[in-house]
């Protein structure tokens, strides 16, 4: 059986700080590969969804094994920057796809601190974490839509009553992902 293609090398490296908030983020395999045009990555910028590019999207590049991204905004000044390659992003020549990379295991930090702004309308908290019925949402945002998606990526649809709080009784205790407006997605555990 062929081997999947493996990661050699990320830049940004993972855990380093001060990169240009422009910096374009290059991944490194060990043998050609080509791209998945239906797939896409995941920029994640301080644990909120920044943005999501198609691996055709012409923010990307391919020579080789080298992937290029060129993101067409910059991140934030001191931000926190996740980087998600799903499973079907990438493949070798005989078809054999790369395992991903979540988003744990590529992250930096830009260069410059938030400014007061920024750090104002990012800031979304959801607690107790775990919940056990009831999810309190504080946000400096109106919370226009809230979705809720299980580990099978079944999306259910929430309401929050006036006091921001989610009634999550009626599900199964495990991992689920809250997704706030269609762009903050933020992981929560019920018991």
């Amino acid at each position: 059986m062929a081997a999947s293609p493996q990661l050699s090398q990320v830049t940004p490296a993972h855990l380093t700080k001060d990169i240009s908030t422009s910096s374009p983020l290059t991944i490194k395999f060990n043998q050609t590969i080509t791209l998945n045009p239906s797939s896409a990555i995941s920029l994640y910028q301080n644990k909120q969804l920044f943005k999501t590019i198609s691996a055709n999207s012409s923010e990307v590049s391919l020579l080789d094994s080298v992937i290029t991204i060129t993101p067409s905004q910059s991140f934030a000044n001191g931000a926190f920057i996740n980087v998600g390659i799903p499973n079907d992003f990438v493949k070798n020549d005989l078809g054999v796809f790369y395992e991903g990379l979540d988003t744990a295991n590529w992250m930096f930090k830009t260069a410059g601190k938030l400014s007061v702004n920024e750090k104002m309308s990012s800031e979304t908290i959801v607690f107790p974490q775990p919940v056990i019925d009831w999810l309190k949402i504080n946000s400096n945002e109106t919370i226009l839509s809230l979705e809720l998606v299980d580990v099978f990526g079944k999306v259910s649809v929430l309401k929050a009553n006036e006091s921001s709080m989610v009634d999550l009784s009626n599900y199964a205790s495990g991992i689920y992902t809250l997704v706030i407006n269609k762009t903050k997605v933020i992981k929560i555990s019920k018991i």
